[in-house]
């Protein structure tokens, strides 16, 4: 880190993208606590240099919301989801990829967190999206995406009538 924050500087995309590398591999050697004080000050440092709606950005605010996650910290999770969603809605159209990604994660936190009913609209909405997509040829053969998203929505709704 040091060879490359001095050859291209601290606020370099490269320089960044490597610091969320090392903190991937932090949490993947099992130093979750270091992991997630570090990722806190990389997505300061990310929305500082890159901008808060940089897509970068966004995707080590999501990787954070995993590791507070991981580390028992649901509801702080779903608080930061939740933000990173209507972050990246506001983008509108052109971060239609990135959405799914930020739904789906919103939807597997609340799920986590016991809010079955909240998990069951950002779904719902996956749901919608994906029925709208219009695919190229040889592209979602078998609907398999749907029918997925379809499965999780009634085993969420099944779990909400248990209730």
């Amino acid at each position: 880190m040091a060879d490359r924050t001095t050859e291209f500087g601290p606020d370099h995309p490269d320089t960044l993208s490597a610091r969320g590398s090392v903190v991937r591999h932090r949490r993947a050697a099992g130093d979750l606590p270091g992991a997630i004080a570090d990722a806190q000050v990389l997505v300061e440092d990310m929305t500082r240099a890159l901008g808060p709606d940089h897509r970068d950005t966004h995707e080590q605010r999501r990787f954070l919301t995993c590791f507070l996650s991981a580390n028992g910290e649901t509801a702080e999770a779903v608080r930061r989801l939740t933000a990173l969603f209507a972050d990246v809605e506001a983008l509108g159209p052109t971060r239609q990829s990135d959405l799914l990604i930020v739904r789906t994660s919103l939807a597997r936190e609340l799920e986590r967190n016991g809010d079955l009913t909240g998990a069951l609209a950002p779904v719902e909405r996956e749901i919608a999206a994906e029925r709208s997509t219009i695919y190229g040829i040889d592209e979602n053969l078998g609907q398999h995406p749907l029918h997925r998203l379809e499965g999780w929505r009634d085993q969420l709704a099944a779990g909400v009538r248990r209730k």
